[in-house]
């Protein structure tokens, strides 16, 4: 089984010339204070779906076991709530994963792990935007995994003691949803009510089960265009996954290197 989750430790990037920050130097300067739910949160804490959408947030649609992105921004303290969603994970695999005597991100141990009913995360004033065309449906409705039920769940993480706030962020959020990445991004940052997404992490795997691509001209770009919900940042390996229009890679910025396979991926910001 794969055990990719790990880490939320900082790992080497390549620097191309002495003229090359590196994303963890620029993410650095726009840090965020810890959220003031998340320091306050304990066992007894009712979660308020608007506290955790106010916060910077990073989504990672068909994130398999890659925790790179929790990595990448936890390790800088630039965002500290995270949405991971992939309908090829199954909750028993990753609950499984998460509960490895280590824990699967380096240097943190679960607070809570809280179900989820898809009532609770949905806004009320939630409209479907997603419709697929014939031949997408047949993609959809084919892969075996798309049959289970979906789910949901907020795993909240507390940083060790043996490690100091230079390690990164003292507390992360991370909503783990079983389901389509699309479907979850429009349910969740397509409504009339949404928060701006902080960042997208873009990956476009050549066998990855995935019935339309995330990158340039995917339902997921077309949606988010549609909508005029875009984020601020997209993290993407250009290499194999095509940055959306109206983005530009952050100048003087090498990539960072890490993930399942990894991947080269740059900072882009959204012009204007």
């Amino acid at each position: 089984m794969p055990h990719q989750l790990a880490s939320a430790e900082p790992s080497p990037s390549a620097i191309h010339s002495s003229n090359l920050q590196i994303c963890e130097s620029y993410l650095k300067t726009i840090q965020e204070p810890m959220p003031a739910w998340l320091s306050q949160f304990n066992n007894t804490t009712r979660i308020q779906w608007e506290d955790f959408f106010n916060s910077r947030v990073v989504y990672y649609p068909g994130s398999g076991f890659d925790g790179e992105a929790v990595r990448l921004f936890a390790s800088t303290q630039s965002a500290h709530c995270f949405i991971y969603a992939d309908y090829i994970v199954s909750q028993a695999i990753l609950c499984e994963t998460l509960d490895q005597p280590n824990g699967a991100f380096t240097g943190y141990k679960t607070l809570a792990r809280i179900h989820l009913t898809e009532q609770e995360i949905l806004t009320r004033y939630w409209v479907q935007h997603l419709y697929l065309t014939s031949r997408e449906s047949v993609s959809y409705g084919f892969a075996e995994e798309m049959q289970r039920a979906p789910f949901a769940f907020l795993e909240v993480l507390e940083r060790k003691p043996e490690f100091d706030d230079s390690f990164g962020a003292e507390r992360i959020a991370i909503l783990f949803v079983g389901g389509d990445g699309v479907a979850t991004y429009d349910a969740l940052f397509c409504q009339k009510d949404s928060k701006p997404l902080f960042a997208l992490v873009l990956q476009d795997h050549g066998f990855g089960a995935n019935y339309t691509r995330f990158g340039k001209g995917g339902l997921l770009h077309e949606i988010a265009a549609s909508c005029e919900k875009l984020p601020q940042y997209l993290w993407i390996d250009p290499r194999d996954t095509q940055p959306w229009d109206g983005y530009e890679k952050i100048q003087n910025l090498s990539f960072s290197t890490g993930g399942m396979h990894g991947n080269r991926r740059y900072l882009f910001e959204k012009k204007g």
